[in-house]
């Protein structure tokens, strides 16, 4: 009999024990879609990472906690146990779209069973960009230029820092990512002969995982 009441006692502990687990999951849960092209993106990898924190040890690096993929009308599910955790990072990847990449505060995910996050994530385009000093006057050949309005949450588009040089010779190229389908804007500013000239705001239209040139000749 007694040995029939401790069998009883641990199966409650262990039903008990399962009911706590179940209630420390967390459900995340949104869309994603391209917003210049107003589609869903699916078959997206969604992953959800932590830096988690053991007995007051933070953990330097992120660690996966969940993954998944999108749906064909671009929604996600993901489902994770809760755990005490410093900082956590969501990232979106599909090889011809722009990578998504948020950190969040741990109240985000830890405060809350259900949390709904749903992201825009552009196709990816490319633009070649040749700058080049055509007039080679002299030494104090001045020139400035940059990308306007660039997203900078975005870890592989265009950079909005200011490219500069000085001299009489300059032939540069660079190509870089941005959203397609929009338009990419951009300036810069030329000296020549203690004259200085601005050009634009101007833009390109970003074509659709292809590579469009952009010359800049002064």
């Amino acid at each position: 009999m007694k040995t029939a009441v401790k069998i009883l006692l641990v199966l409650a502990v262990l039903a008990l024990g399962s009911c706590g687990k179940d209630e420390e999951m967390v459900r995340v849960t949104g869309k994603i879609h391209d917003p210049y092209r107003d589609i869903p993106v699916g078959g997206a990898s969604v992953i959800l990472d932590n830096k988690p924190v053991s007995s007051s040890v933070y953990s330097a690096g992120f660690q996966t906690m969940a993954t998944t993929e999108t749906r064909s009308d671009g929604s996600y599910e993901l489902n994770f146990q809760k755990q005490r955790s410093s900082s956590y990072r969501l990232r979106i990847r599909k090889p011809e779209y722009l990578l998504v990449e948020r950190e969040y505060d741990p109240y985000v995910f830890e405060e809350q069973e259900e949390v709904k996050l749903s992201f825009a994530m552009p196709a990816k385009g490319y633009v070649r960009t040749r700058i080049q000093n055509m007039s080679s006057h002299n030494e104090n050949d001045h020139i400035v230029f940059r990308f306007l309005h660039v997203d900078f949450q975005c870890v592989d588009c265009c950079s909005g820092a200011f490219l500069s040089h000085t001299g009489r010779y300059f032939d540069t190229s660079f190509v870089c990512a941005a959203p397609a389908n929009s338009h990419l804007k951009y300036e810069y500013s030329s000296t020549i002969n203690n004259n200085t000239h601005l050009t634009g705001p101007d833009s390109v239209l970003v074509p659709v995982m292809d590579t469009i040139p952009l010359n800049v000749i002064y």
